[in-house]
């Protein structure tokens, strides 16, 4: 799970050299797949060797398009935009410009890149109070990624990580399953509105990268929060 590509002190960025090394050393080493492949996996109607994983990126900047694309294309690797889909320039997504129309709309039609809802204005899906207002912010980003792209969106990523029971009901509306931000891996016959994944930011060194990438990821996790580390 990726956000940005930047060269600012913005943790939940990624320098753009440490994505390259990432990138090739996960063409090397691993079988990187669509997200829905991982999904089908989840259901228990697709079974996937060790060593597969699926990369996914939230919000949608337009530095995923200048960074992250031109290595998918040279290494054939597909990936997932959940796709804030307001493209204006917000200070709650670190103020990054966001990609055109045009620039999704060709990543869309490469076949490598998919578009999932992040909802509209990345408002966290369990404060949308006003009446109407949850169904909309998924709605509307349903529908901008349908016309950016001629494709019904299948997933989605909760805001923030933040969701509750009455976010996965009106979700089971208009996806087929939904991503959180807790770290670990996906396995098979499990919740399809809770399916994590592995967070990377820009504290997180290559060889915890590499690291995270094997069963080690649980035993970190275990330690981390045994010792309440960050």
């Amino acid at each position: 799970m990726y956000h940005s590509f930047d060269d600012t002190d913005w943790i939940y960025g990624v320098f753009p050299n440490e994505l390259k090394k990432q990138i090739v050393y996960l063409s090397k080493n691993y079988t990187i797949v669509p997200l829905s492949m991982i999904v089908e996996y989840a259901q228990g109607i697709r079974d996937l060797e060790n060593k597969t994983f699926a990369i996914t990126v939230d919000d949608g900047y337009l530095d995923t398009y200048s960074e992250l694309f031109p290595l998918s294309k040279k290494y054939g690797i597909p990936f997932t935009i959940f796709l804030t889909t307001n493209l204006a320039p917000q200070e709650k997504l670190g103020g990054f410009e966001r990609p055109t129309i045009k620039q999704i709309k060709e990543m869309s039609d490469s076949g490598l890149v998919h578009f999932e809802i992040h909802g509209h204005n990345h408002k966290y899906f369990i404060d949308c109070d006003i009446p109407n207002e949850l169904s909309k912010e998924i709605e509307q980003c349903s529908e901008a990624i349908h016309q950016y792209t001629g494709r019904k969106p299948l997933y989605a990523a909760y805001p923030g990580g933040k969701t509750n029971e009455h976010v996965i009901a009106m979700l089971k509306n208009y996806v087929d399953a939904a991503f959180s931000v807790i770290n670990g891996f996906v396995q098979p016959n499990q919740d399809l509105f809770s399916l994590k994944r592995i967070g990377v930011l820009k504290n997180t060194t290559f060889s915890l990268f590499k690291l995270r990438l094997t069963e080690a990821r649980d035993w970190e996790e275990k330690f981390r929060v045994l010792f309440n580390r960050k």
